[in-house]
This record gives structure tokens, sequence and C-alpha cells, in this order.
């Protein structure tokens, strides 16, 4: 019973934390408007198999979580809310998981501090709001891990480890299904690493590593086997070399330095990333059960952080997955704290206190440098990209107060910190640090964001719906974006009338069926084909609308047959109707 009332508080919990203001914002380009303009399609041309974007093969990721979105639209609408829904969920079933699993390995309090700990640091609970696939891709890795982690439980205590492989299998396949191989590679790698670790004692039997791969195999070819039918070897070699090109860095704009993803987790993952410092260390005098869970996440954790440190494109959910490992660990920090098993864990405030405060500051400072254009004019000569300068400028309806929520979290930062130093139990002062980002997060997601993206694109998503409400073509040129086919509610591909002719004339003429097929080359000289057919003397068939960035206007500035309409902060918008 106790059990039960605790799921339930949990459920509630999260319900209240990533249910409301799922719909008060757009969607951000490029993930969360990719994944949910693919689902848009699906239901749009009835074809749940294939994976689109323009109405044409997408080949990047897998349909899993589309097919979550879709699902959640069917109900609920085309809409946000509905698209960031399935993590919403996502993240209530995470929170009940980990309380089972804490509570099971160290106590009812163990489990709570867990769920405490992950939904109160910042970018885990920021996530289930959102529309990107990592929360639930995280979810079936870190299930399949655990289902690895019971295989090596001793025969006593496990009934059958046939099943744990079984089950591993299943949601490693699941993984694959959300995103891609990368989970294949992750949940190998951490269970090699643990098998070299304990000179392959645990290794699985012939039998037992059949069961896993045929149930792995099974789930997997439920998406990958008819595709590759259906489309042939080009498809899947797309799809390959997208993933080795996201390995290897071939996509310039999220190239960062090795040391990128530390920082992201240590700020990111605030305050459990500080918390789970002290337990990087196993300590034996723990009982096995916990200490070999703990192996397990230990070597986890370094899996991911290595393996997305090398790899040269590197984003923020990237490392997503050293969340669990890292909130686990944070937890037994604080068991340990609240047992009297600890040592003096009085310097993790010389920590806490200075990354509180690098958050502390930012949060202050977006908003103040959203609504004050005095103190944006003092740092525009330093701000050197146009496009990012033009943003900031743009109309973000502020109200001019809402930096004060920042200097809200700075003071609850330094009550949290001095409550711990005076206090004998510093484990109940420890506790309101994530209670703090627990409260924290929904009110700034709610004052704040939404005048955040307003700013970066709210205005130009503002002009797509307008356009397409009056039934003019749109064409975005020299960036990328998957905003105009989303809230331009595309109908068909390439947005019909000239530019559909053009793609097609030389598909035709290249013997090809879907424009993925092209080479960047190729795309390229079509692209610029498009580009000089909408500023030739020719009068268009149809009214078309071109954005373009202002730092990057691709000649139709000097057209004149196009007019700038208005500018939607960093992005211009050039219009030329029909006949003219």
């Amino acid at each position: 019973m106790q059990q039960r009332k605790a799921h339930l508080f949990i459920s509630l919990l999260g319900a209240l934390l990533f249910l409301p203001f799922l719909g008060s914002v757009h969607l951000f380009d490029w993930d969360e408007i990719n994944f949910a303009e693919a689902a848009r399609e699906m239901i749009s041309s009835g074809n749940y198999q294939l994976v689109q974007i323009d109405f044409q093969p997408f080949w990047e990721k897998p349909p899993l979580f589309i097919w979550l979105q879709v699902l959640s639209m069917k109900l609920f609408g085309i809409n946000e809310w509905a698209a960031r829904l399935p993590n919403a969920l996502a993240g209530i079933v995470t929170l009940n998981l980990l309380y089972a699993i804490g509570a099971r390995r160290t106590s009812s309090f163990g489990g709570l501090f867990w769920v405490l700990l992950y939904a109160g640091s910042l970018t885990p609970h920021f996530y289930f709001k959102s529309g990107i696939m990592d929360p639930v891709f995280n979810l079936f890795m870190f299930l399949a891990i655990y289902q690895l982690y019971q295989s090596t439980r001793s025969a006593e205590q496990v009934a059958n480890h046939r099943l744990n492989f079984l089950l591993a299998g299943i949601f490693t396949g699941l993984a694959v299904l959300t995103k891609g191989p990368v989970a294949l590679l992750l949940v190998g790698l951490t269970a090699l690493v643990f098998y070299l670790r304990r000179g392959f004692r645990y290794f699985p039997s012939a039998s037992e590593m059949l069961i896993a791969i045929l149930a792995f195999v099974s789930v997997a070819s439920v998406w990958f086997l008819p595709e590759w039918l259906r489309h042939g070897n080009w498809f899947m070699e797309k799809f390959i070399h997208y993933q080795l090109d996201l390995f290897k860095g071939n996509m310039e704009a999220h190239e960062q330095p090795f040391w990128y993803h530390p920082l992201v987790l240590l700020l990111g993952c605030f305050p459990a990333a500080i918390f789970a410092l002290p337990s990087f260390r196993i300590d034996k005098d723990r009982n096995s059960e916990i200490n070999l869970f703990h192996e397990w996440m230990l070597i986890l954790f370094w899996v991911v952080l290595l393996v997305f440190s090398i790899t040269k494109t590197k984003i923020v959910h990237y490392s997503s997955m050293c969340w669990f490992p890292l909130s686990f660990m944070a937890m037994l920090t604080l068991w340990d704290i609240f047992r009297n098993h600890s040592r003096n864990y009085r310097w993790l405030l010389l920590l806490l206190l200075p990354v509180g405060l690098v958050l502390g500051i930012a949060f202050t400072f977006i908003p103040l440098l959203g609504s004050n254009k005095y103190l944006l004019n003092l740092l525009a000569p330093y701000i050197k990209d146009p496009f990012a300068l033009a943003s900031l400028r743009s109309p973000g309806n502020w109200q001019g107060w809402e930096w004060i929520i920042g200097l809200l979290w700075l003071g609850g930062l330094f009550y949290c910190c001095i409550k711990a130093i005076q206090k004998s139990n510093k484990g109940h002062a420890l506790l309101r640090l994530p209670l703090l980002v627990m409260v924290f997060i929904p009110v700034y997601a709610a004052i704040c964001v939404p005048h955040i993206e307003q700013q970066v694109q709210g205005n130009y998503i503002g002009q797509l719906k307008e356009l397409s409400r009056k039934g003019i073509h749109i064409w975005h040129d020299g960036f990328r974006s998957y905003a105009p086919y989303f809230y331009g509610q595309r109908k068909e591909p390439f947005d019909g009338g000239m530019v559909r002719a053009i793609w097609e004339e030389e598909m035709k003429a290249s013997g090809i069926s879907d424009i993925r097929q092209f080479s960047q080359n190729q795309t390229g000289a079509v692209e610029a084909r498009i580009r000089n057919r909408l500023k030739s003397q020719e009068p268009l068939p149809e009214s078309w609308a071109v954005f373009v960035k202002c730092n990057k206007q691709q000649g139709f500035d000097t057209c004149r047959y196009f007019k700038v309409q208005q500018s939607a902060g960093g992005y211009l918008l050039y219009v030329r109707p029909a006949g003219h």
C-alpha cells in the first residue's frame, strides 16, 4: 500500500511539473519542429511507415517517437501541446521507474531522493517539457541496461536470466527504433566494459545471447526491413552515412571542443552533477547489491561521456544518458548523509555556490538583455554575428521586470547554502536545492521562455502562419529550417507550383525517384536554378514569399521584383506577387 501511495504521489508530481504550459511557445527549430512535422505529414499522407519531411523520404531518424506524436496528435490535434505530450508522459514513467529501482536497491527514502534529484536538476527537468526524442530514447536504453544489470545478479536473487536478456533485446530494439543505432553502441559498450572488468564472469551463454539478438532484430526489423525492401540500398546507405557524419563531425554548426559535454553536465545537471562527485568511487561499506548497480552506472556514465566527447558533432542532449547515473550517484551521496554514513561534505558547497551563481547570473541577464535596449546598445559592438544581434533587437514583448525571476533564483541559492552551513544535519538543507529547481524551472518556462522564443523565432513563425493563410507559396533560402513546413501547413512537396515543377524536372533528368538521392552538390545546383528563376525577369505564375537571413540575403535585396515586407528578427521577408 505504501508503494502504491508513493507511485501515485510521484505520478501526480510528474503531471504537475511536466504537463502545464506544454503548448505555451512554438516548437523550436530544428529538432522539435522536425519531428512534429514528420508526424503531421504521416497524418496528412496516411503513410505511417515512411518518415517524410516535405513529403520526401527522411533518412535521419527512425519512426517510433514520431508514431507516439502521431497518436498524440490524433487525440489532441496537430499542435505544440500534442507534439510535446509523449515526453511529458515519458517523464512520469521515468520518475516512477527511478523510485521503484531506488527503493529496491536502497530504501523508500533513497527512491524518493532519486526522483527528487532527477526532476530537480535543470536539463533533465526541462527536457520532459520538450518535443525531442531523447527522453523516450534514454528511457528505453536505461531499461535495457537495467535488465543487463539484473542478469548479473546471483541466481538465487533472479529466477530467470533469459528473461532479462529477452527484455534487454526488446528495449534496445525500441531505442534503435526511436533514434538509431547509437543505442546499440551505447548499450553494447556498457555491457562489454562490465564483462571485461569482471573477467567475462557474467558473459551471457550462447542461448542467452541468441535470445537477446533475436529479440533485438525482431523489434528493429519492424521498420528497417520494410524500408530496405521498399526503397532498396540507397535509403539504408543514406541513413548509415548520416549517423557516421554525426560521429565524424561533418555538421559544422555543431562542432564543439572535447570538454564541451563535461561543462554541459556540470551546469545543465545542477545540482545533481555536484552531489554525485563523492560517489564517483564505489564505497565497499555498502552492500554488494548496491555496489553492483553502482558499477553499472559508473560504466554507463563514462561510456556515454567518452563516446560523445570523441564525437565531433556535439549538442547538449547527446550526453543526456549521463543524467541517469549522475542522479543515481547524487542519490547515494544524500542517502549516506541522511544515514550519517558520510564524511564531511561541506566542500560540496564550494562548488554548489559558484556554479549556481553562474546560472543565476545567466537567468537574470537574459531577460535583462532582451528588455533593456540601453544595455543591448552597450554590448552591440561586441556581438559579431549580425543575425544574433538582429534577433536580440527584435520585439520580444518583455514587460521589463522578468529579470527579477533570476534574482529569486540567486536568493533561493544563497538561502539553501546558508542553511546547509548552519545546520548540523546538512541533508535536509541540501534537499532544498533540487526543490528550488523544481519550482524555478516551471516559473521561468512560463514567464521568460515565451519572450525568448518570440525574439529568437516567434516573429518569423508568425509571418509563416500569415503567409499560409493567404495561400502564398514559401521558399527559404540560404539556411536550414523546418518551420515553413509545419507552420506553413505545407500540403505537397516543395510547396507545389513552379518550384515543384523544377525539382521534378531535375529528378526525371537524373533518373531518380526521391529528392534525397541527390548529392549535396546536385541539391545546391537545383536550389541555385530555383533562386535564379525566382529572381528572373520572366513573370511568376504564383505569388512567392522568400525568407533569408539578414546576413545572407542571396541577392534578393538587389532584385527589383521582390519587395521587403518586414524584418522578422534576424530574418528578412521578400514577396513577389503573381504575374510580376
